[in-house]
């Protein structure tokens, strides 16, 4: 996967810094795009099904996301399942996002404008983060869901598609990532499950076309606009799942990628975001 996705991705992005640290006690990498002062910080959770994928097979997406948007990005090498099963990677995900929070002002980062965002597993963390974040009040600016993983091995007709993704490989992906199955009912594991989306802060969430996670993700965001959260929802015609990651070889990641970043200039600038 590493190998696949250094070359579908390209080459960085030019930022003004690219340094690693912890936070939290986990590994990070900080992408720091030009200009002065405290900036906007999106926490980036890669995808991989929980159990693959690092800070290198999103490092290329992460210098566009931060040069676009002008945002700092801090991605998350959380720990990867079968070792470290649920809860453990969205632990290492929420005490990075605390991490943050306490210590913005070393970072150059501005607390009261983090977002959390992430593609796939990392969408599904994303999501999982933000009912976390609500639930103890701890501020989020946004939340960017990449055709996120929202439940559990759902029957719906998009997991008929098996390009990149598979129903097969989401069966072996959740195997890996959880203890029993019975924990799939909790919504920390599958997000759409939560009794109410309200309160949850501001949402861009985008699907492909030929992607098994397609129509739960879309049903997340139908959820979400119930709840009166204010969400961009957009399926990404003839694109198969990953696609956002593949700068290098997919001209609609690009497009998707300026959306990303449009939405979080924007988000700067909502009531209640300073």
């Amino acid at each position: 996967m590493r190998a696949q996705f250094l070359q579908l991705g390209g080459p960085r992005a030019p930022v003004d810094s690219i340094r690693d640290l912890t936070l939290g006690g986990v590994p990070v990498r900080l992408y720091r795009p030009a200009g002065e002062g405290p900036r906007p910080a999106l926490i980036y959770l890669h995808g991989g099904g929980w159990a693959l994928g690092g800070i290198d097979t999103h490092d290329s997406v992460c210098t566009h996301i931060a040069q676009q948007s002008g945002w700092t990005v801090i991605s998350v090498g959380y720990r990867l399942a079968p070792e470290h099963k649920f809860p453990v990677p969205f632990f290492d995900c929420w005490a990075a996002v605390q991490a943050a929070h306490v210590g913005a002002e070393a970072l150059a980062i501005d607390a009261s404008r983090i977002a959390v965002g992430g593609d796939s597993a990392g969408g599904n963390l994303s999501a999982v983060i933000s009912l976390l974040a609500r639930d103890y009040a701890l501020p989020l600016a946004a939340q960017v869901l990449i055709y996120p993983v929202t439940d559990y091995l759902p029957d719906r007709e998009s997991y008929e598609f098996d390009y990149l993704l598979s129903r097969a490989a989401m069966e072996s992906f959740w195997s890996l990532y959880l203890n029993h199955s019975s924990e799939s009912a909790l919504p920390l594991a599958a997000p759409i499950r939560a009794e109410s989306l309200r309160g949850l802060p501001p949402c861009l969430l985008l699907t492909a076309e030929y992607d098994p996670l397609r129509d739960e993700g879309e049903e997340y965001a139908s959820r979400l606009a119930d709840a009166d959260v204010q969400v961009t929802s957009k399926r990404y015609r003839d694109m198969i799942h990953g696609f956002v990651s593949m700068p290098a070889a997919v001209p609609q990641s690009q497009d998707a990628l300026k959306q990303i970043a449009e939405f979080l200039r924007h988000s700067a600038t909502l009531p209640g975001v300073r």
